[in-house]
This record gives C-alpha cells, sequence and structure tokens, in this order.
C-alpha cells in the first residue's frame, strides 16, 4: 500500500506550469517532491554540481587517511593524537556545513504571519483531500 493514498488536482496556467517544471528540474525532484517540500514548510535547493560530488569524496578521502594516522597514533604514541582528532572532527564539521549549504532543503522562514499562512495552507489542504478521499469512497 502506498504512504500517500490522497490525490489532489490542480490547476496552472502554461506559465505556472513551465515556472514549477524549472524548479523541479533545478533541484533534480519530481513536481510531487517539489511541492511535497514546499507544502511542508521547506524551500528545496537546486541540485549541487557534479564538482560537489568529487570535492566530497576527497574530503571523506582525507578524513579517512587522518582517521587511519590517529589509530596508528594512538596506538604506537608517536604523534601527537591530539590535535589528528582534532583535524578530523574540523574534516567532519565541514563535510557536514557544506552538505547542509548545498543540499539541504531550508526551512522556510516563519514570521507571525507566514506562520499562520502556512498553518491555514496546510489545513485547507487536509480539508481538500479528505473531501477527495469522502468522494471517492
Amino acid at each position: 500500500m502506498r504512504a500517500r493514498e490522497s490525490q489532489i488536482n490542480i490547476r496552472l496556467n502554461p506559465r505556472e506550469l513551465r515556472h514549477l517544471d524549472t524548479m523541479a528540474r533545478r533541484s533534480q525532484l519530481t513536481r510531487s517532491a517539489y511541492i511535497r517540500l514546499l507544502v511542508n514548510g521547506f524551500r528545496p535547493k537546486e541540485a549541487p554540481p557534479q564538482d560537489y560530488y568529487a570535492m566530497m569524496r576527497e574530503i571523506h578521502a582525507l578524513g579517512n587517511n587522518l582517521n587511519q594516522l590517529a589509530y596508528r597514533a594512538n596506538c604506537t604514541g608517536e604523534m601527537d593524537a591530539i590535535r589528528i582528532e582534532a583535524a578530523i572532527t574540523e574534516i567532519r564539521q565541514s563535510i557536514k556545513s557544506i552538505t547542509t549549504k548545498v543540499i539541504t532543503p531550508e526551512p522556510i522562514a516563519q514570521d507571525g504571519q507566514s506562520a499562520a499562512l502556512s498553518s491555514q495552507l496546510t489545513e485547507s489542504l487536509a480539508k481538500l483531500i479528505d473531501t477527495t478521499t469522502e468522494w471517492e469512497e
């Protein structure tokens, strides 16, 4: 059984549809996934450039090498394990920061008015979905 059983249909003019398709394509999402993120209060980001993945692989490799050095330093006592551990932590934080900035969708800013509007939109969509589901039964 599908996790999402309810379906809604919306009407867009050609310009709106082109805009939705462009934004979804830039994010490498389907129309449905793009709209679901918006409804749930997130602004989808454009897909990262291909270089991003190559850079992340390199950073991961550096972190792995440092981790091996730290292990060896801890076993033999030949290196400054504290400094190596600090470098590993810094690399991990950099990876998380880069990923957050490039890939993770941002929550849509919620001031008092937009929070109320978002809440109303969510409630309206829920009612519409309930009504549509009732008609289908």
